[in-house]
């Protein structure tokens, strides 16, 4: 039984052996493995990057050869394109290509009308027929550079008119409608206006605001007064006028309605302190002389009314004393009345003078139109405005001409009025007495009654 064992241990001692060596053998076998696969891993990257290298530049050389063999193909459609224009112009007949001239001057005609319609669209100006297309092409250009400065403002040396009609050079900045200059050797700086193609200034700044361009100039940056107006109101104030210098607009026909104007001025004048210098008229005044029985005093009496007051002492009731008091009345009535109507002459007058002066200024405007044209409209309504001066000066003497007469006449009438009703009433002074005396067969003269003697 134990020597099958004995046999067996040996067996058993190699097989264990056998099994040691072969762990051994697969744990290094493995471990190689393991290295050759990294090797092949970094071996297998590398080649990689060198095939990504060597495509990146096998393409950056075709699209090199691409963009050339590009080109060559757009020069050879050039090319191909003018043989074929050659080749057409060879084969077209003469009457075809005077066609194709005739489109060409066509199309050269319109353009260069639209330029000519842009440039005059512009500036009001059209170019001379024989005016080459270059010049128009460097004005185009010249108004393109114009606007790129205006799009992107900066400072740029100009010649421009200063107040005292000097010319001198300065630095000016255009935003949209409105412009600065600055003078950096004098320190000054102001609004600029273009009149008649020149820069002139119109406003000159103070310190304080010529210290905020002065420093925009040098900075670049800084806060300066705008004019919100577009110089309208410095038009405005420049173009105020005086008394004087508008009457001088009216022409030789002002004279005349200034003339009128004093003349009636001066009546008015007169005749208004005659008027308020008259003696008050003394109401029921033949009544109270016959209530006062003698006793009143005549010394209150003045003016016309004591004029009226004599006649009546000086003659006895009846168609005389009538007729002398009549006569009388008519005496201070033109007296009343004296001038009034020069006044208003005067007012009907002056209007039509003014009228006549319009129609005369209007008649040289018409005529300067019918000579220079009427392309310049600011010319014509300040012709038209001036002829107009002599209406307004007109009417400036008549309305007051015409009230100072509404209101001197209503003054005459009243003051006449109340002197007629005393008339009337002192003509019936006495008459009693005397119907009296007549009946009684008496043939003196009996003192009027009422009246001292």
């Amino acid at each position: 039984m134990l020597r099958p064992l004995l046999i067996l241990r040996p067996i058993f001692f190699f097989l264990a052996f056998f099994l040691t060596t072969d762990i051994t053998l697969a744990a290094s076998s493995l471990s190689d493995a393991e290295l050759s696969l990294l090797n092949e891993l970094r071996a297998a990257e590398q080649q990689l990057n060198s095939t990504e290298r060597r495509i990146s530049n096998e393409r950056t050389a075709f699209a090199n050869r691409l963009s050339e063999a590009e080109r060559e193909v757009l020069n050879l459609r050039e090319e191909t394109a003018a043989s074929r224009r050659l080749a057409d112009e060879a084969t077209l007949s003469i009457q075809q290509l005077e066609e194709r001239l005739e489109s060409w001057e066509e199309q050269s005609f319109f353009q260069q009308n639209l330029l000519g319609r842009f440039k005059q669209q512009i500036n009001s100006e059209n170019w001379p027929i024989d005016t080459p297309l270059t010049e128009k092409i460097t004005w185009l250009n010249d108004f393109i550079v114009q606007q790129q400065s205006i799009l992107y403002p900066g400072w740029q040396a100009q010649e421009i008119v200063m107040p005292n009609g000097e010319l001198q050079l300065a630095e000016q900045l255009t935003l949209g409608p409105v412009s600065w200059f600055w003078q950096e050797q004098s320190q000054t700086g102001g609004f600029i206006t273009q009149e008649n193609g020149r820069n002139e200034v119109s406003l000159l700044f103070p310190n304080t605001e010529n210290d905020a361009i002065g420093r925009l100039y040098s900075d670049q940056r800084g806060n300066i007064i705008f004019d919100p107006t577009l110089s309208r109101a410095l038009r405005l104030a420049q173009e105020e006028e005086s008394i004087l210098d508008h009457f001088k607009k009216g022409g030789l026909w002002a004279f005349p309605i200034l003339f009128f104007g004093i003349f009636a001025l001066t009546i008015a004048l007169g005749k208004s302190s005659q008027l308020w210098r008259l003696p008050p008229v003394i109401p029921n005044l033949s009544a109270r002389l016959q209530r006062a029985n003698h006793a009143y005093s005549l010394e209150k009496v003045k003016g016309m009314q004591k004029e009226l007051i004599s006649i009546v002492q000086e003659t006895t009731p009846g168609q005389i004393r009538d007729d002398h008091l009549f006569a009388k009345l008519m005496e201070c009535k033109h007296r009343l009345e004296y001038w009034l109507g020069a006044i208003a002459i005067t007012a009907a007058v002056s209007p039509l003078l003014g009228l006549l002066g319009t129609v005369s200024g209007m008649i040289e405007a018409f005529r300067l139109m019918t000579i220079f044209g009427a392309g310049d409209p600011a010319a014509v309504s300040s012709g038209i405005s001036e002829a107009l001066v002599t209406t307004e000066l007109g009417l400036i003497v008549a309305i007051p001409s015409l009230v100072l007469h509404a209101l001197l006449s209503r003054r005459v009438k009243s003051y006449y009025g109340q002197l007629e009703n005393s008339a009337i009433t002192l003509s019936q002074l006495g008459s009693d007495s005397t119907t009296a005396s007549r009946s009684t067969g008496s043939t003196a003269e009996s003192p009027v009654q009422g009246l001292p003697a």
